[in-house]
């Protein structure tokens, strides 16, 4: 079938009044109805133009009339016709209904602030006021006023919690009591640790002062014996730096001092005694001479008693033993001294009375009597033992002197050619004079015969012939190396004029030494000498003030030095 036009019903309403119409959908709508083709449009009371549409069907769109004035727009096409239906609504009546609902929301919020604000006012009344003053003790509190309350009335929650802040605050007022006491006692403890650190820094220091000043050997070690602490005084007896001791066994810094040292180390970790004063020597060898140590060893122990470590002090003690020594032997000498001389003064007494008799003898016999010839042996014998006799008193320090003031390196020079004879071709004489030695006080005759014996003596050690050196030369005496034989106190530091007579013999042994200028003590063979040169040397040298000596050299021979004080 097809469709040949559409038969439509026209009623008229209201008569051309639009009061039924509003009454449906209101005053500000404006319905429109129109065909497919826009050729007519009403709007349910007379024909007018085409509305402007929104560009898509059922969706509501903003669109502008003719006048300018925004709507919203909404279109639909009516089913099985061809009529579309367009309704429009100004903007200003869309969003009324909405500002009434806003205007009725403000409303009643106003009202809700207005009773919110009456109820506050009466509720801070009763709990505003007790928080605030609360906050203000807490503040106080806060600032150091731990004596800061909150008055308390009534029995309600707020009562309930003033009390409870007030018991608070009470407690923190203790505790903070408490506390500041605690940290006075605490301040008070850390200034005693303070002061005994200082004062523990101070004896540290001092001890380190002490240790570092100590004219003794001081050291520590381990229950291993490793060194842990060496004072500069035990480093220059090792010959070491202190640094290079630590960690290391005495034997492995010094062998030589180890091998004396760690047996004594070892007696006092096992006995955990204390060792007092024992003497070590060492043995005197190539290039380096004999030394004596006084040695002690004690046991370090911590708080409790247990045995940490060992400690030693050791002290060099060469320089004493040998001026022990050479005490002895002064005082051996002394004695001997005063034997010889004694005997000497009788015996010469004796001899005085043989050479009056044998010269008187000699006189009055004729050049040609029997007797004549024994006559002159006997005082001639007399005459060397009256010889032997001013040597024993010249050792003894008995005989009569004329000291007057002479130049050594004269009396050298003026015997020099004597000298030449008495050594032979096999031994040369060198003489190293120094130049303004200075002048002594001495007898110029003992003098020479100082010289001779010294010089003949350094011949008599050189069998195969050799090179006898005399040198002088300007020293010093000093409290270390005073001038005098040991017993005696020895003359006023100042300087002194030093004689050496130096030989290329075969040396001496230390016994030798220990007897070398004792009287009638020799080591030639028998006729060969009578033992009283270097006695006699002594006792003229020790007689005029000074003191002789005598030294291994550093190669072959041996040296004697004499020292006299300067005269002027």
């Amino acid at each position: 079938l097809e469709t040949l036009g559409y038969l439509a019903e026209t009623r008229t309403i209201g008569g051309g009044n639009s009061s039924v119409i509003e009454e449906l959908i209101g005053e500000e709508v404006t319905v429109y109805l129109g065909n497919a083709g826009d050729s007519f449009w009403t709007d349910l009371v007379r024909p007018v133009d085409a509305p402007p549409l929104p560009p898509e069907e059922t969706q509501p769109a903003f669109v502008n009339d003719a006048a300018g004035r925004q709507l919203l727009s909404v279109r639909r096409t009516v089913a099985g016709t061809p009529w579309q239906l367009v309704l429009q609504v100004p903007r200003h009546a869309v969003a009324a209904p909405a500002r009434a609902l806003l205007v009725s929301m403000v409303l009643a919020a106003l009202v809700c602030l207005a009773v919110g604000g009456l109820a506050a006012s009466v509720i801070g009344r009763r709990v505003t006021r007790p928080i605030e003053l609360m906050a203000r003790a807490a503040t106080g509190i806060a600032s150091g006023d731990y004596s800061r309350r909150v008055a308390v009335s009534g029995h309600d929650e707020m009562a309930h919690l003033a009390r409870a802040f007030n018991e608070m605050a009470a407690r923190v007022e203790t505790a903070t009591a408490d506390l500041h006491a605690h940290a006075m006692a605490l301040e008070e403890q850390v200034e005693l640790a303070r002061h005994a650190r200082r004062d523990t820094a101070l004896v540290r220091s001092l001890l380190e002062d002490v240790l570092a000043s100590a004219p003794v050997g001081v050291a520590l070690f381990d229950l291993r014996l490793r060194y842990l602490k060496a004072n500069p005084a035990m480093a220059a007896l090792n010959a070491l730096a202190a640094d290079d001791h630590i960690g290391n066994t005495p034997a492995q810094v010094e062998p030589l001092m180890g091998d004396l040292l760690e047996p004594l180390l070892v007696q006092v970790r096992a006995s955990g005694a204390t060792l007092a004063n024992r003497r070590i020597t060492s043995p005197a060898l190539s290039g380096r001479p004999r030394r004596h140590w006084l040695v002690t060893g004690f046991p370090v122990r911590d708080t409790e008693d247990e045995l940490t470590g060992v400690g030693v002090i050791v002290a060099d003690t060469t320089a004493h033993q040998e001026l022990e020594a050479q005490f002895l032997q002064a005082q051996k000498m002394e004695a001997v001294g005063r034997l010889a001389g004694g005997v000497a003064h009788d015996f010469n007494n004796l001899l005085t009375v043989i050479l009056s008799y044998s010269s008187m003898a000699v006189d009055s016999l004729g050049e040609g009597e029997e007797l004549r010839g024994d006559m002159i042996e006997i005082r001639d014998a007399a005459m060397r033992a009256a010889a032997l006799t001013r040597q024993l008193l010249a050792f003894s320090r008995n005989q009569v002197l004329q000291p007057q003031q002479l130049n050594v390196n004269d009396a050298v020079r003026g015997m020099e050619r004597l000298l030449e004879r008495l050594l032979g071709t096999d031994v040369s004489l060198e003489l190293r004079l120094a130049d303004d030695v200075g002048d002594v006080c001495a007898d110029p005759g003992q003098m020479e015969q100082v010289i001779m014996n010294l010089v003949v003596n350094a011949r008599d050690a050189m069998p195969d012939g050799g090179c006898i050196v005399v040198a002088t030369a300007l020293g010093s005496v000093t409290a270390q190396h005073p001038l005098g034989p040991a017993d005696d106190s020895g003359a006023a530091a100042g300087p002194c004029v030093v004689m050496t007579v130096s030989d290329t013999g075969t040396g001496m042994s230390e016994a030798t030494k220990a007897h070398l200028f004792e009287p009638f003590f020799t080591t030639k063979p028998a006729g060969k000498g009578t033992g009283l040169g270097l006695a006699t040397v002594y006792g003229i040298v020790t007689q005029s003030g000074g003191d002789v000596r005598a030294d291994d050299n550093a190669g072959p021979g041996t040296t004697f030095t004499v020292r006299l004080p300067r005269a002027g």
